[in-house]
């Protein structure tokens, strides 16, 4: 895949990116607006703690996949997408039992608002991002993420108008990508059904060996950026979360959009590394990051100097509080955005998994000392501030384990 290639598919990407999180952004001041501070909070929450099993089954499996993907031979190979369901399959199943029992240490969550949050796993598990990133098939990837996302948009706007209706807005939040990937089982799978018999149905084991190892600190970072929500959610109640949801969601739609950057050229670094050695792949790689940092700075800046406005303009004056925490989340997001990128290109290009997983506890716990207290402390505002400080100690740590030019594991 050439250069020229690659930044295609990026800009498609990033325009598929883009297009799953507008969608949802044009939904957030509606549900804001017609549920009220608390039931958004309780939406929001339930949302966070349905993340768990999700950011289990991704933590480490989907970025080996996509390795794998890359190095089969023809179009499109079935055998790594049939691994990553069954594996991430049978964690997820374990990983939903636990997450039924968190929700009950939370007395403010409803169980069932735990139950239908679940469908975030459903919709990750049946739509896999990765291998349409993968394959080059992003086109199709923004048609059918666009289709899941508009159709969640459309139930919104036409069923939920009153606090009563928390349930089934939760429902439509975190069915989007479960539609999606209904409409990539038709598409894609059910028309190469005959090939699943000449397919290994043990392969699963070896990406679990694999994957395994990274997973725990993967998964521990992810789940530690939830923790403010549920801190708040336990110690502030549910106006402080849904103050927080503001910035949140807001600034991780942003992350989530220019995470298309260092997506698409993950493999081409990889190969410039084998190909031409690690001057040739880090020079690669700095142009990107320092290009992504751009693009991320310049959205951070318009966040910040727009919330003053933005927020009671979007969500209304009984969200006026969420001020402050959207410019901090405004800060954050560059410092994310880059770092993600650099931990991808600088280290998992070159296969060092093992300074990814240092990185990755060093943040955990950064998150969980800092959000954590700064929530106890002082609400939402606190629980930013703390993950704004907590992102400059992982950054910190990014900076002091990154591997040197020619380094190996």
């Amino acid at each position: 895949m050439n250069t020229r290639r690659t930044i295609g598919n990026a800009g498609l990407l990033m325009a598929a990116n883009l297009a799953g999180m507008a969608l949802p952004l044009v939904a957030l001041p509606i549900l804001a607006r017609r549920l009220g501070i608390d039931a958004f909070g309780l939406v929001a929450l339930a949302q966070s703690v349905g993340m768990l099993p999700v950011l289990l089954v991704d933590a480490g499996f989907n970025s080996e996949s996509m390795r794998a993907t890359g190095d089969a031979q023809g179009t499109a190979p079935l055998q790594p997408l049939l691994d990553n369901l069954v594996a991430r399959l049978r964690l997820g199943l374990l990983a939903a039992g636990a997450t039924l029992l968190l929700g009950l240490a939370i007395p403010v969550l409803p169980l069932a608002f735990v139950a239908i949050a679940l469908l975030q796993l459903a919709g990750t598990l049946l739509f896999p991002q990765w291998w349409l990133i993968a394959t080059g098939a992003a086109p199709q990837l923004l048609a059918l993420q666009l289709g899941g996302r508009l159709l969640s948009v459309l139930g919104i706007v036409w069923l939920v108008h009153s606090p009563d209706d928390a349930a089934l807005a939760l429902a439509l939040q975190c069915g989007a990508t479960l539609l999606s990937g209904l409409g990539f089982v038709v598409l894609r799978l059910l028309p190469r059904l005959h090939e699943l018999k000449a397919l290994d149905r043990g392969g699963h084991r070896a990406l679990t060996a694999r994957a395994l190892p990274a997973a725990g600190s993967g998964f521990a970072a992810a789940l530690a950026a939830q923790t403010p929500q549920w801190c708040l959610g336990a110690l502030a109640g549910l106006q402080q979360v849904g103050l927080y949801a503001c910035g949140d969601k807001i600034a991780r739609a942003g992350v989530y959009a220019l995470g298309a950057i260092d997506q698409s050229f993950l493999a081409p670094v990889a190969r410039r590394a084998r190909e031409a050695g690690g001057d040739a792949s880090g020079r690669m790689a700095n142009r990107v990051i320092l290009a992504l940092f751009a693009l991320a700075a310049l959205a951070g800046l318009v966040l910040a100097l727009a919330a003053d406005r933005l927020v009671p303009w979007l969500f209304g004056a009984e969200f006026a509080g969420a001020t402050v925490v959207v410019v901090l989340f405004a800060a954050w997001l560059p410092l994310q955005a880059t770092r993600r990128a650099f931990l991808g290109l600088r280290f998992a290009a070159h296969g060092r998994q093992d300074l990814i997983a240092r990185c990755q506890v060093i943040e955990a716990i950064a998150i969980v000392a800092c959000a954590g207290i700064g929530a106890a402390l002082h609400g939402a505002t606190g629980a930013a501030t703390g993950l704004l400080i907590a992102e400059a100690i992982a950054w910190a740590s990014t900076f002091i384990l990154r591997p040197r030019t020619g380094s190996s594991p």
